[in-house]
């Protein structure tokens, strides 16, 4: 793809792109500029409501007004290979990926997780005892497992799509000895929970089962690149609301997409929006330590109930 554009013309540029990543299987999908494409602020954010939320496109070049290039990064990108390990709570953890047969967001694990689960070790196993734990966007199960192996009494990986819920289960079973300490859930934010005569809200994933809501809410709660999408945080704030206690503890961590870095604004609007956590929650921010080593522009939320 050729486009001679001149300035002002950003908005048909990058139609251009987004017809070749739906074209490629995937409307989610990541980019980086190796000049610029001389867009504003606001096309930008358009173009990113457009592709929906933070994935990746299978590579390929496109060239405008100074080149852009997807294939060095996203050959490198660890979410093609079909398998991925990481060694957490001392043990290693191998994970199946999905991302490079089926181009579907959430079959990959995203740096947020890394960072989330290198976090979640660095706290005493005596936190994650006999806890119930629930992941929010599961995505691999990373998250998931990582809280069973340190100790967690019940892990409950959730996320809104079937396929992505599948992956998590054959990971779990893969990693996890015990088949009792796991379950996976079909949540979808801002839904309620859904009541014997909506099963039809409950075949479209527009209501959760009741089964999953504990009567003082889950010990912890984690979430990681849960969304890029600013306007989505009122209803995981709602998610977290339904299934948290006074006591529950909440970890959410963002990592700047790396392949996204044509996109500047997208952690500086995720930063404006995430403000509206501070209405309904106690949110301690923490940008640096071990775990984020190597993770430039990342930030974990450690949040309770107000």
């Amino acid at each position: 793809l050729r486009a001679m554009a001149p300035q002002g013309r950003g908005r048909r540029k990058l139609a251009g792109v987004m017809l070749l990543s739906a074209c490629c299987g995937s409307w989610a999908w990541q980019g980086t500029m190796l000049s610029s494409l001389r867009m504003s602020s606001e096309t930008r954010r358009d173009v990113m409501r457009k592709a929906l939320t933070f994935g990746a496109l299978a590579p390929i070049k496109v060239f405008a007004e100074g080149a852009v290039n997807l294939n060095p990064l996203a050959d490198e990108w660890e979410g093609f290979k079909e398998t991925r390990s990481f060694k957490r709570a001392g043990k290693e953890i191998v994970l199946e990926q999905e991302f490079s047969s089926k181009k579907k967001n959430g079959l990959a694990v995203y740096e947020g997780n890394v960072v989330l689960t290198d976090y979640m070790q660095s706290l005493s196993k005596d936190f994650w005892k006999d806890k119930n734990v629930l992941e929010l966007g599961c995505g691999t199960g990373l998250g998931s497992i990582t809280a069973s192996l340190l100790g967690a009494k019940l892990v409950t990986a959730s996320d809104r799509d079937p396929v992505v819920l599948s992956l998590a289960e054959r990971n779990m079973i893969r990693n996890l000895k015990d088949e009792n300490s796991f379950r996976t859930a079909r949540i979808s934010w801002g839904t309620p929970s859904c009541t014997t005569e909506a099963q039809y809200m409950r075949d479209m994933g527009q209501c959760w089962d009741a089964k999953f809501a504990l009567p003082k809410g889950y010990d912890v709660i984690i979430g990681a690149d849960l969304t890029y999408s600013a306007g989505l945080i009122p209803l995981l704030a709602d998610t977290l609301n339904d299934f948290s206690g006074p006591q529950t503890e909440i970890f959410l961590c963002w990592c700047e997409p790396k392949l996204f870095t044509w996109n500047t604004d997208v952690m500086e609007e995720l930063n404006k929006e995430i403000e509206y956590f501070r209405s309904r929650f106690k949110v301690e921010t923490i940008r640096s330590g071990p775990a984020f080593q190597g993770h430039d522009n990342t930030f974990l939320l450690r949040m309770k109930k107000v």
